[in-house]
Formats: structure tokens, sequence, C-alpha cells
């Protein structure tokens, strides 16, 4: 069965070298420095960028080739591999991005993207045949249908959103490269120029997928993959793209043994113009693992290629065809065709598609020799397994206490998100907050807000951003469709996910809660009348100066009980790190004093000096936000002028705030006191903190609340409370391979009651002794582990008794013998009567179940027939592909219709109506009165 066809378009991307003539050779000679590197990258048009650069090791890479990964304030922008001859790589930057080249004579250059949009697919705008893909769209405004959970193989945790087994999976990725992209400006027949793209795309995907999805990939570092004759090559240059997915498996192991890589992606030189295709699951069954092709264009083609392999579909919402549509304009991660973003993360609605499989039915081997499987998966699916290694960490955990199901905000008004999590094992928190609204079945998108990659600060904003895309000139970044903040509902996927980057195969892992979001009619939520000042100067306020702000609040929406909070930001709107009123009634007025500090200007648009103070009134727990200034490099925002002879109250520093609220799963894990800071205030200033537990019902389940109180010798007193729920509501779990259900002979030794362990998430491991319960021919070993919470879990083993057989022994009797005695006969005359001759009555055997599984697409006569079921009873027919998703459903089979090798059920495999190849079918009739089934394979010519 062939699979869905994704046609991809990829960007081309550039960069511009500190030098414009800087040669490759001293390029390297400068990355041999030790480390970190910081190479200050000169962008066309654009700000000078000082990326911090680590090296990567990549497996089998000869040391004359070194690759980089790079990073910019913490946030991944590039890689790049570099030898004496060679430089390749991505560079990602403010919404452009760049491609590191070098040219024949060995000269490095930089440049921007300049290459088209356009996709070699219908336009989305286009009517689809149906028989062109499974998922034909239709014109309802409406979501799909809620993600239903899965049947459950491998989770650890069932009712996760996003799932994993836990498993770390280590893929060998071949990289073929055909004589027809050999043979080419790509690589100038030069095998080193082949090697060193090698280099920077596995440097590039494992930056991707180690941290985002859980896998690696060590490269195949073959020269018998690069085809440098042409009477070797795979493909004929211009072969359609559709027929190198559809044969790539098959053609490549006729020329490279396939027990040496787990997945390929082909380079070859296909007739059309788009930069990449592959077969949506493909990465899961051997006979599809290289079911995909690219343009060695740059990294982000291969990795967004092999995303569609683990099962993604695409995620814009304008640009092509087989997407979810849950990401404005041509969308922003890496699933999407953003040209104007770096596309470098993988955005939640792709995870869970991924990790529903990858992460629940896919089995794999324990042992990096490949012959210990473990894990289960799917009947007839999953058969490209690989080495994986268990890993033990626990999920992050979102703190769900101050998040509501549904938020309602007024129109025209930005929103935020305050997450917080905490992490059992203190790994590396990063936070997403993404439109979930998938709309695969319709022709209307829903998305309407950014989704932006996952970052370590927890607030999450909605409101146009501002970046300088030249000098002196700043240019807006939207967080909305042209539709802005309208009315509507929107889903929303909020996450916290845990990193730990020393550990080779740590598994991330997400938790997920999703709320909804109305922007409802009403008036907008605005802060009114505020002076910044003129176009020429920016006014400047007076430190400790009293401010009354005025703004603007719907009573139908915020309700009389509505508190605000109001901070002050000195760094135009970036950060917010003085409070001025910790909490307000929500009235549309209130006095504040600005703290007694400087705030200065930056230059803004045009090189005019432009006022850094901005203020910000938020709704607490109501996601709504107002800024005094929304566009600081425009307008600009206020200055404040210290008073030098006043002294600065004393007040507490935003930036050192622990979260105010905490949910974690055991007393053992309770945050240490945070370190908060002050600023101003008279004299010497003491700090005391008191703890108080609430609502205790047992050792790990109860509120602390943790007030911090500072005083200066002014006796004034500021404080901060923080509340930390400790709720353990996990069960243990046992751990081990447990007894299972067994029998016995009568009088044979019972199996010895193990004691079992289990592992709970507070206290670690218990060990369990079972109860032993007798009953008729049964013993049943029971073993209960329970928490100091009452949390528990159960195990039992049934022991069945057989009888013994009972064997008689055979009575012999010895015969008597006696002498008989002789009588004379009496004749008499017979009475002869007439036989009664009657027909007897022949039951003949009940015909047996016949089922007619070859199917043919074009003889009417070839359909899934069933036969000698009960005539006046119905037959239910349910078929699954080969990735064990539903492609056909009837419960009333044979009465409105049969199957002819037409899907009627949507799934994402398959693309198209009409089906082909090998199929698993369960029927359930009746037979004589009675409830049957069967299971077994169909197949579709």
């Amino acid at each position: 069965m062939k699979a869905i066809l994704y046609y991809c378009c990829a960007l081309v991307i550039g960069l511009q070298a500190a030098n414009a003539q800087q040669k490759t050779q001293e390029l390297f000679n400068y990355f041999s420095q030790p480390q970190p590197i910081s190479w200050v990258v000169s962008l066309p048009n654009a700000p000078s960028l000082p990326i911090k650069w680590q090296e990567r090791k990549v497996t089998s890479q000869p040391r004359e080739f070194r690759s980089f990964v790079g990073y910019y304030q913490d946030h991944f922008v590039g890689v790049i591999t570099l030898s004496k001859e060679y430089a390749t790589g991505e560079i990602f930057y403010q919404g452009n991005s760049y491609l590191l080249e070098t040219s024949e004579k060995g000269v490095v250059s930089i440049k921007k993207d300049q290459s088209s949009k356009a996709c070699g697919v219908q336009n989305s705008s286009e009517k689809q045949s149906l028989t062109s893909r499974q998922y034909f769209e239709g014109n309802e405004d409406k979501n799909d249908p809620p993600i239903e959970k899965p049947e459950i193989y491998n989770s650890l945790y069932p009712d996760a959103l996003i799932h994993t087994d836990g498993v770390f999976r280590h893929y060998r990725l071949a990289l073929p490269v055909d004589y027809s992209i050999y043979n080419s400006t790509f690589f100038y027949k030069d095998v080193n120029r082949v090697k060193a793209f090698w280099y920077a795309t596995i440097a590039f995907v494992n930056e991707l997928y180690r941290n985002d999805v859980g896998v690696d990939f060590t490269l195949v570092n073959d020269e018998a993959l690069i085809f440098t004759a042409e009477k070797d090559q795979l493909f004929r240059r211009g072969s359609r793209a559709n027929d190198v997915v559809n044969d790539g498996t098959i053609t490549l192991n006729k020329h490279y043994d396939p027990k040496k890589y787990d997945l390929a992606v082909i380079l070859t030189d296909y007739r059309e113009k788009y930069n990449g295709m592959a077969a949506v699951y493909s990465a899961y069954e051997q006979h599809n693992k290289a079911n995909a092709t690219a343009r060695p264009i740059k990294p982000s083609t291969i990795a967004h290629e092999i995303g569609h392999m683990f099962g993604a579909d695409h995620t814009f919402s304008n640009g092509g065809q087989y997407s979810s549509k849950t990401e404005i304009d041509a969308g922003q991660s890496i699933m999407s065709y953003g040209h104007e973003y770096p596309r470098d993360f993988f955005s939640l609605i792709s995870l869970e598609t991924i990790r529903r499989f990858l992460g629940n039915s896919m089995a794999y081997y324990a042992d990096e020799a490949r012959t210990q499987e473990a894990g289960k998966r799917v009947e007839g699916t999953g058969s490209n397994l690989v080495y994986g290694v268990k890993s033990n960490n626990q999920p992050p955990v979102l703190d769900r206490s101050h998040l509501k199901k549904e938020y309602v905000i007024p129109k025209d008004t930005y929103f935020q998100f305050y997450l917080i999590g905490t992490d059992a094992e203190n790994d590396t928190i990063t936070y997403m907050a993404h439109q979930a609204d998938r709309r695969f079945h319709s022709t209307k998108s829903n998305a309407r807000f950014m989704t932006y990659k996952g970052k370590t600060n927890g607030n999450i904003r909605f409101e146009t951003t501002w970046f300088e895309k030249e000098r002196n000139t700043f240019v807006p970044i939207a967080a909305t469709s042209p539709l802005n903040y309208t009315p509507g509902t929107f889903t929303f996927w909020l996450a916290a996910a845990d990193h730990n980057r020393a550990d080779r195969n740590h598994v991330v892992k997400y938790d997920v809660e999703e709320v909804k979001v109305k922007i409802a009619e009403g008036k907008p939520f605005q802060i009114q009348d505020f002076d910044n000042g003129t176009w020429e100067r920016n006014r400047t306020y007076k430190g400790g100066q009293m401010l009354t702000l005025h703004w603007q609040v719907d009573e139908n929406i915020f309700g009389k009980n509505s508190k605000v909070r109001i901070l002050l930001s000195d760094d135009s709107g970036k950060t917010y790190k003085y409070i001025l009123k910790e909490t307000a009634d929500n009235n549309g007025t209130c006095d504040v004093i600005l703290p007694n500090i400087n705030i200065g200007t930056t230059h803004g648009h045009f090189g005019k000096q432009r006022g850094q103070g901005v203020i910000k009134i938020e709704v607490i727990d109501g996601l709504a936000f107002a800024l005094s200034c929304t566009k600081p490099y425009h307008l600009g925002g206020f200055m404040i002028d210290k008073n030098k002879n006043a002294p600065t109250p004393l007040a507490l520093v935003a930036s050192s705030l622990p979260a105010q609220h905490i949910t974690v799963a055991c007393a053992n894990v309770i945050p240490t006191a945070a370190k908060i800071e002050t600023q101003g205030g008279c004299g010497r200033v003491t700090q005391a903190i008191a703890q108080e537990e609430t609502n205790k019902k047992c050792d790990n389940y109860y509120t602390l609340k943790r007030t911090y109180s500072f005083s200066d010798e002014c006796n004034t007193t500021v404080s901060f409370e923080q509340f930390i729920t400790v709720k353990d509501d996990k069960a243990p779990a046992f751990v081990g391979l447990l007894p299972s259900d067994v029998s016995i002979e009568e009088g044979a030794a019972l199996p010895e009651a193990k004691v079992l362990t289990a592992k709970d998430n507070c206290a670690g491991e218990l060990q369990v002794t079972p109860l032993v319960s007798k009953e008729n021919n049964k013993v049943v070993y029971l073993w209960k582990a329970t928490d100091s919470c009452g949390n528990s879990t159960m195990h039992t083993q049934t022991i069945s008794i057989n009888p013994k057989p009972q064997i008689s022994t055979p009575t012999v009797t010895t015969p008597t013998v006696s002498t008989p005695t002789v009588t004379t006969p009496t004749v008499s005359t017979p009475t002869v009567t007439t036989p009664t001759v009657s027909t007897p009555t022949v039951n003949s055997p009940t015909q047996g179940i016949i089922i007619y599984n070859g199917v043919s697409t074009t003889d009417p006569a070839n359909y899934f027939r069933i036969e000698n079921t009960d005539t006046d009873q119905p037959i239910s027919v349910v078929i699954f592909d080969e990735m064990g998703l539903k492609v056909y459903e009837n419960n009333n089979y044979g009465k409105t219709e049969v199957f002819r090798g037409m899907a009627n059920v949507g799934t994402i495999i398959g693309g198209r109506k009409a089906l082909a190849g090998t199929y698993f079918y369960i029927i359930t009739y009746y037979k004589n009165g009675q409830l049957e089934s069967r299971k077994g394979y169909l197949y579709v010519r």
C-alpha cells in the first residue's frame, strides 16, 4: 500500500561571512580555538550576530571535518560543518534564513534566502480529486473530532496527550547521493562536499530531534552510498518524485544492504521543483524505510521529510496540501512552509502525532547487537525496530491549580499565559502554548495566533513584538493572523517539557493541558490617556512620583472580584522587573508610585531616541493585559529621572520572585526557599520566612503557604506569598516481570509466593508480600502496593489446580464352565408379522463460514465476501491497514454495501479512497444463533 506523499517546499537559506572574502581554511583555523567559540556573523542588511558555537561529535566523522551548532541568547540558531576546503551550514535569525556556501575557489559566502516560495503541489484553493487523497476537505467551519485515546501498548502514561514509552531510540540514517545530484552544482562531483553536507545535516537533525522527539541519528558514513557513475544510478535524472518515493526502498535495497541502515532520504534530481517528498509513517516499516527524497539544499529540508516519515502532517494554513492547519499563514514549526521563520522546533500537534505511534505502539531492541526485542507492537506492523535505551526520568508536572478550562477576554486585547512546572530530576523545563484547532478535514483554518518555540520563561505573551530589520529600521511582528484579536473560540495546548543535554539517552517528556480562549465582543482591555510625551521627545517622570493610571474594563467580562497586577519595564517591554502594585481592584483606576530609578532611552525608528519605560496592567488569572505603549521603537515609552535626594522605596525585584503557585507530587521535592532580591529602602533590609501547612490529608497531600517578608530601617515592609501544593495522586507501579496465571496438577507444589517490588513516585521502592486465598480448585496470590496517601495498585496470580485423572484397574473374571442341559425342542407355527418400514430423518451437517479475502478494485465480482452466517443477523466488518489504523468499518455489512477496496474511514495513512496492498480484518457475525468473530488478512489488488 502506498502512503500519502508529502510534497514539501523547503526554504533556500544562506548567510554572509564576517568577511565576504574569507577563505574556508581561515575559518577552519579560527574554529580550532578552545570552546565555546564566539563567531560574530555579519548578516546582509542586519546587525552583526555574536553566536556561541559548540562542537557536536558526529559518529564516524573524520578528524579533518568538524561540526558545530550555534546558540544566540540560549536559542538554537544554526549549524555548520567545516574542513580546510569546505564550509556548509544553515543559520536562522529574526525571521530570516541564511545558507553558508563555499565556492569552487574555497571562498565562504553567506546569502539571504531569495528563493521562490512556490511548491510543486496543487494550489490549496483548488478542489482535490477524491482519488488523490483520503482526507477530502469540506467547507464546514469546524474543528476535527477530538483526539481519541489510542489502544495502549507501551505508553507509560495512558492518559497523557503526548505519549512516551520512556525509550530513547537510535536510528542509523543513510543519505544516498544519486549520480544526478553528485554530478550537479550541489556537489561538483566532490565526495568531500557530500560528506560535509552529511555531517551538517546529522548535527542539525540531532539538535532538533533529540530535544523535541527523543530520537537521534547516527550517519551511515559509507561512500558506497555516493553513486559516482551514471551506470550505477538509483534513478534517472528527471524521474518523477512520486516514483522515487514509491520505489525508494526497493531500489536502494538492490544497491545497498538494508541491514546497514534504519532510515534513508534519497538525494536525487527529480523532475518537479519542490524540495522534498516523503511517505508518511514510512519510518516504522522495513519495506518503506527509504520512501523519501529531497534535494540537498539545506539540513532543515531533511529534518522536515523525516518528520513526515515519523507521521507528522503539515501544520500551515496556506501554501499546500495535507495539513492540520494549526499554524497561521505558512506556519512557524519544522513541519510548516514558513519561509519567514527558523522552523527549528516541532509543534505540540506534530509531537502528539509522532509520539502516538513511536511512544506507544513501537517495539525496540534493548541491545546494540539487535537481538533482544522489547516492548509491544501492533500486530503485523512496526517491523522497523531499532536500538533503544529505556530511561527512568519522570515527566515534568505542569501546575494546573491556577489554570482554567475556558477563558474569556474582550476583542482587541493582548493576552498571556503564566505556565509553571516542576521536575522530579530538576531537569531544565521549557514551556509552550500552541494553538491546537486541527482542521485537516476543513478548507477553513481556525489558526489565529503564532506558534512559538518553547522557552524556559513560562510567561508566553501574544502581543506585537519588534525587531531591527536594518539599522534604525524597526519592523513589527504580529502575534496573530490578519484577523487580529477579533471574536472567536480557540483551542490551546499548554505544555511543560523536560530536557537534560548531559544525558545522551534522556527522553523528553511532556505534560499538556488543553484550554479554550474565547474572544468576545466587548470593550478592549486598554490603558487610556497615558502620557508618553511627543514624537519629538518622550516624557521624563521623576523617581518616586505618583501616577494615576486609567484603563478600560468591560464589567460583563471581568467580574466584580477581578484583580490586576501592575508592572514596570525598563527595557522597552522585553521584561518587567518592577512591581508597582502587587494586587489592585480591576475597576479602571489606580494610583502607583514610580520607583526611584533611572530609565533611559534606546535608539528607535529612524534613529530617534525612544524612552524605554513601559507600564503593564495584567488581569490576575485572567489572561488579558494592557500596555502604556504598544510601539516602543516607533512612538516610544517614557523615561524616569532618579531623585538623588530621596531614598528609593523598598521593593521586590520581580525577576527574582519564584512562581507564586506550584504543584509538586511529593513533599521531598518541595523547592527550597527562593533568594528574593530587593531594591531601594532605607538602611539595612532584614528578611523573614514563615511556612504554614494547610488542608493536610497525608504526608504528601497538603498546601504549604510560604511567606517572604522584608523590612527596612524606615519600618517599610513588603512581602510575597507563595503557595506550594503537594499532591500525590499516583499509585505505585510494579516493576519487573510479574507472575502470570498458571495451572498445576493436584498434588504438585504451589508456585512460590514471591515478594514483588513496586516503585512509588514519592517513597521509592516498596517490597510487597502477597495475601493468599483459597477457593474450590484455585489459589489466588494478591499483591497490593499502597503508598502513604492511600494510592494503591494490585496484581493477582491465579493458580488453577486440576484434579488428577482417575485410573481404573480392569476386573478380570474367570469364566465358569458348566455342563449344558439338553431338552427336546417344541415345534410351533410361527406368526408372521408384516414389518413397518419408516423413512429415516437425515440431518445435513451445518456448512462452515467461508471468507473470500481476495479483493479486486476493477472486477466487481471479487469483493470481500462472507458466506454461511445466520441470514437474519447483522455482520460487522472492521478493516485495518498495515499501520494498525482503521480504513473501513460497517456494522451492517452486506445490507448496505460491501468492501470493494475503497476506504470509508478518515485516516492519516494512505491518502486515497482507493486502497491497495495487505490489510487486516476483524469480523463479528452470528452462526446457529451464537455470536462469533474471526480475524485475518485480506488482499486488495
